[in-house]
């Protein structure tokens, strides 16, 4: 039988996972069983992926609002900002429904991770663990390229508009940290590059995104070269 003449089956489950923080929606279709792995794979990574950086952001959130002497419930409140407040601010601004009262999952974490970052932080401090450890700009690296992805194909999605689409992948990528370093009487961090370029590789990536979807390209192919361009800038910077 030829490839031509697989059945096209919809994978409703595998575009629910697709719908990471109000992107990639829709009915996923698949031809052959490598198909359906290869996609379900992908979905997983790019959540994976997600929910790592919203963890992350929690992370850099607390220990910053830790850093002035913020009790428990500052820290908390400053890490759910910096996780959650980019994307929240988007989907007000577009007038959708906020991503995290549709899942709870990124609320959670960034609650959980707040609260335990608030208790080990002296003793994750006495091992010699610091907020530039290697792994952890890796991570947050990460974390921020696959939101400014997701955020920059919301904005595209919904309005149709690359320039939109863009700024929404910066915001989302970047929102919640200027809101934390205004709430901890910082310069944004995101404005200056005084510690490191943060919102320029954002910017690249979600023009690279914009102009591969306008190129006709996947979004795969789209997802994963900006992601990947985005991340290395920001690890390195």
């Amino acid at each position: 039988m030829h490839l031509a003449q697989l059945p096209v089956r919809p994978l409703p489950e595998l575009g629910r996972l697709m719908s990471l923080r109000g992107g990639f929606g829709g009915v996923v279709e698949a031809t052959s069983q490598g198909d359906v792995w290869f996609a379900g794979l992908s979905a997983l990574i790019q959540q994976t992926t997600l929910y790592l950086g919203t963890g992350m952001a929690a992370m850099a959130g607390t220990i910053t609002a830790g850093s002035k002497e913020m009790d428990l419930f500052g820290c908390v409140i400053v890490g759910c900002i910096t996780a959650i407040g980019g994307g929240t601010l988007r989907d007000i601004i577009l007038g959708r429904s906020v991503y995290w009262l549709q899942d709870r999952t990124h609320l959670n974490i960034s609650l959980a991770v707040s609260i335990a970052i608030f208790l080990t932080w002296p003793f994750l401090k006495s091992l010699g663990f610091r907020d530039s450890h290697l792994a952890f700009l890796w991570s947050d690296a990460l974390g921020m390229s696959s939101s400014c992805i997701v955020g920059t194909h919301i904005g595209l999605v919904t309005t149709r508009s690359s320039i939109v689409g863009i700024l929404c992948g910066v915001l989302t990528s970047v929102g919640g940290g200027i809101m934390r370093d205004l709430l901890c009487l910082d310069k944004p961090r995101a404005l200056h590059a005084e510690r490191s370029m943060y919102a320029t590789p954002a910017l690249a990536g979600a023009v690279l995104y914009s102009v591969l979807r306008l190129a006709a390209a996947g979004d795969g192919a789209a997802t994963s070269a900006a992601a990947a361009v985005e991340a290395a800038a920001a690890a390195i910077w």
